[in-house]
């Protein structure tokens, strides 16, 4: 399925909706970033990610992963300090000539004021898509 016909879908209204099941404790909490999303359609405008902090894990849910994988993704923790979280994911898209490209993602979220960035690498390419939002800590 071509990246820009993904957007035509409701997926956005059913990432906010969807909760994902994890234990509650203060290890485990829900980011909830939004953006605008960018004009490639590699950058979508609503992101959520389960973070545990005891099993150094994370989650990763937004239009591309629930229309590619039909769930959530596992990213990687790779940095986590008291100014800022960075996790990394990946995924294989189809362009729109047919081809599949792997897209390396990767998430910050700088803590003294909640914004995020989101960004867009396709392994191979020299293209880099990048877009900035807010999150909040939703649990």
């Amino acid at each position: 399925m071509p990246v820009s016909s993904l957007f035509k879908t409701p997926v956005i209204a059913a990432i906010a909706c969807v909760g994902i099941a994890m234990p509650a404790s203060a290890e485990t909490f829900r980011y909830l970033c939004e953006m605008p999303p960018d004009q490639s359609g590699y950058i979508t405008a609503t992101y959520v990610l389960d973070v545990d902090t005891s099993a150094k894990t994370v989650k990763i849910q937004d239009a591309l992963t629930n229309a590619i994988e039909g769930e959530p993704v596992d990213g990687e923790i790779a940095e986590f300090t008291d100014r800022k979280h960075v996790f990394k994911w990946e995924l294989i898209l189809r362009s729109s000539n047919g081809q599949n490209v792997k897209m390396r993602y990767r998430a910050a979220v700088f803590r003294n004021n909640m914004t995020a960035r989101v960004e867009a690498t396709p392994i191979g390419y020299s293209n880099r898509f990048q877009q900035r939002g807010g999150c909040r800590v939703v649990s």
